[in-house]
């Protein structure tokens, strides 16, 4: 083997491991949480898979090893919750209609 071979060789092994630790951390963290009921709207299902995203993102902006990955999943996690503010909004006026 080169050396730049073994060089990726390692590397893909500790991306390969950091990933694991993190989904493993993220598992861990989310375990206890049970599921949002069953949405039957299309914007009730977005509110919810935005605020598991944010939360994801969160996860992951607590592991990350470099601060310039953190602060960008942080970002990303901000950026999540207004998506899901803007559905619930969406979702509570369509309810307010209905009734």
């Amino acid at each position: 083997m080169t050396a730049r071979v073994q060089v990726g060789v390692v590397l893909g092994r500790f991306q390969r491991d950091l990933v694991r630790a993190m989904t493993e951390n993220l598992k861990a963290e989310t375990s206890g949480i049970k599921g949002p009921r069953r949405r039957i709207t299309l914007d009730s299902q977005l509110m919810s898979y935005w605020d598991r995203e944010a939360q994801r993102l969160d996860t992951m902006a607590a592991n990350a090893r470099w601060a310039w990955m953190a602060r960008s999943y942080a970002r990303k996690a901000e950026r999540a919750r207004a998506q899901s503010a803007k559905s619930a909004a969406r979702e509570t006026a369509r309810r307010a209609k209905d009734k």
